[in-house]
C-alpha cells in the first residue's frame, strides 16, 4: 500500500483529531528509538518518548513525545527502534476491535497503528511534540496538568503515573555516596534517592523557602522538631527525587 507522505516535525509540535484522520493516513515518523513511558489512567493518556542525545546518550538534540488520548484500548511494544503511527484502514480497523471482545469503536474513535504491525492503539487522537528539552523535564504535554506554581519535584509528566517509575530505588548509603562522589553524568544515573526538605512558611503567596536537605526522614524530623521549639513557624517536610 503507498501512503501518503508523513508530516515535517522538526522542533515543533502537531496534534491529530477529527477530519486530519483520515482511513490509511500516515500521521508522523521518526528514525529514532521510543519507549513507553507512562499512563495515566484518570485521563486515559498514553505517552512515548524518544530521549534527547547527549550527556552521554547517543541521537539528535532534541526529545520527542508522543501522546494518545483518551485511550480505550491499546497492544504495545515496550519500546520502538523507530516509530510511524497512521490511521488504521477500515479492514485493519475491524481486524483490531476484533482482538477486544465486547468493544466497539466509540463516536471520533479511531484505530492508531504503530509500525505496520508493531501494535496499536484506540484513542480519539494523537499527536507528538519536539523540542529541546531536558530529558528529565516533565512531558510537554503535562503543561496545564501539573502545578502551575508548584515546586518542581512535585510536577509529574502526566496526571497519574508519572516519568521515573522504571527506576530503582536508591538506598540511604547509596545517595550519601552520590552526593559525596564525584560528578557522574546524568546518563549513567539508574536508580533515584529522596532528599527530605524542610520548608519555611511565608505570609506572603508563594513564597515558601527551603531551609535545609536531609537524606533521611529521621534528621529532617529532628530538626524540624528543634527549630519549632527554637522559634515557632509554618514548617514541615517536603520529598525531593533525586538521580543517582
Amino acid at each position: 500500500m503507498a501512503y501518503p507522505p508523513a508530516v515535517a516535525h522538526q522542533w515543533s509540535s502537531h496534534w491529530f483529531n477529527g477530519r486530519q484522520l483520515q482511513p490509511g493516513s500516515v500521521l508522523f515518523s521518526f528514525e529514532r528509538p521510543f519507549v513507553l513511558e507512562a499512563f495515566s489512567a484518570s485521563h486515559s493518556q498514553l505517552l512515548l518518548v524518544s530521549l534527547a542525545g547527549g550527556d552521554g546518550l547517543a541521537g539528535p538534540s532534541t526529545r520527542v513525545d508522543v501522546l494518545f488520548k483518551p485511550v480505550r484500548a491499546l497492544h504495545l511494544r515496550r519500546q520502538y527502534p523507530s516509530l510511524t503511527v497512521r490511521c488504521a484502514t477500515a479492514d485493519e480497523a475491524s481486524a483490531v476491535v476484533a482482538q477486544h471482545p465486547g468493544l466497539t469503536l466509540g463516536t471520533g474513535e479511531h484505530v492508531f497503528v504503530l509500525n505496520d504491525g508493531g501494535g496499536h492503539v484506540i484513542a480519539l487522537a494523537t499527536g507528538f511534540y519536539e523540542d529541546e528539552r531536558s530529558n528529565y523535564a516533565p512531558s510537554a504535554f503535562a503543561e496545564g496538568w501539573v502545578e502551575p506554581g508548584g515546586p518542581p519535584w512535585r510536577r509529574q509528566a502526566l496526571v497519574g503515573i508519572d516519568r521515573g517509575l522504571d527506576y530503582e530505588a536508591a538506598a540511604t548509603g547509596d545517595l550519601s555516596v552520590a552526593l559525596d562522589g564525584p560528578a557522574v553524568p546524568l546518563a549513567a544515573r539508574m536508580k533515584v534517592g529522596t532528599l527530605y526538605i524542610v520548608m519555611l512558611g511565608s505570609t506572603a503567596p508563594r513564597k515558601d523557602i527551603p531551609v535545609d536537605a536531609f537524606v533521611t526522614r529521621a534528621e529532617a524530623e529532628e530538626f524540624l522538631a528543634s527549630e519549632s521549639v527554637r522559634a515557632p513557624a509554618k514548617r514541615w517536610i517536603e520529598t525531593v527525587r533525586i538521580a543517582v
